[in-house]
């Protein structure tokens, strides 16, 4: 790579291999940023592990369709910081959280999350600038959250039923990509050890079909009072009519 500030301290440093020298700070801004943003898409790619576990992955394809509802919140909580920011700076009030567009933005986005440690009595001395914050306030907090909060709601409980069987759907896509990689061999003798040709029993003696897995259960685990196999007595030759 080269950002990489290592490379940068050759020769100019006796402590080496390091990566905080002069010439190397030149670079170390770009390098960590471009490292943050790496190590973003590495825990991105991640998500792809959700495939073992089905609920999980009809958990992240809801949050993926849901996805566009809180892009529109967005687009509505920007053109509301925009309208309000624009508005705000045109007041005589002498704040300087409010003096230009960007730091009323800022200003009131950080009333919006929570994070303003101002205190709103500090703005009684300018009623017009209060009454536009509580405002705001109303609007965006009050509205437009609890609004965004409700097409969640109502957005899982349409898509949740679906997303179970789209999450199926995700895992056999990822299983037939990952057989691309497999060679015949190895699948052939995969394919061997699962005894697909040998007949299952449905109990002990009642041998069933071939090509079939068993799986092996507790009989108290799944009670059945009503056979679901009907049993015709009589030869089994395929030449006699049943």
């Amino acid at each position: 790579c080269p950002l990489e500030p290592m490379l940068y301290c050759i020769g100019a440093s006796e402590d080496w291999p390091t990566e905080f020298c002069g010439p190397s700070s030149e670079v170390e801004t770009r390098y960590t940023v471009i490292s943050m943003i790496a190590m973003f898409l590495h825990w991105l790619l991640l998500i792809d592990m959700a495939v073992f576990a089905m609920k999980l992955s009809a958990f992240v394809l809801v949050v993926q369709h849901v996805l566009s509802e809180v892009g529109r919140f967005c687009v509505a909580m920007m053109f509301l910081l925009v309208t309000f920011a624009s508005a705000v700076t045109c007041l005589r009030h002498g704040k300087r959280e409010f003096g230009d567009l960007w730091d009323s933005g800022i200003c009131l986005f950080s009333i919006t999350v929570g994070l303003y440690e101002g205190d709103f009595r500090e703005y009684t001395e300018t009623p017009s600038l209060l009454a536009a914050v509580f405002f705001f306030v109303t609007v965006s907090v009050i509205l437009l959250i609890n609004l965004l909060i409700a097409q969640l709601n109502c957005s899982y409980e349409y898509v949740y039923a679906d997303m179970v069987g789209f999450a199926r759907l995700t895992r056999a896509s990822l299983i037939v990509d990952s057989l691309q990689t497999c060679a015949p061999s190895r699948w052939s003798r995969f394919v061997s050890t699962l005894r697909f040709n040998q007949r299952a029993e449905f109990d002990e003696g009642d041998i069933g079909l071939a090509g079939a897995i068993q799986v092996k259960e507790a009989a108290s685990l799944n009670p059945v009072m009503v056979d679901s196999i009907n049993r015709y007595g009589g030869s089994c030759s395929p030449e006699l009519q049943w």
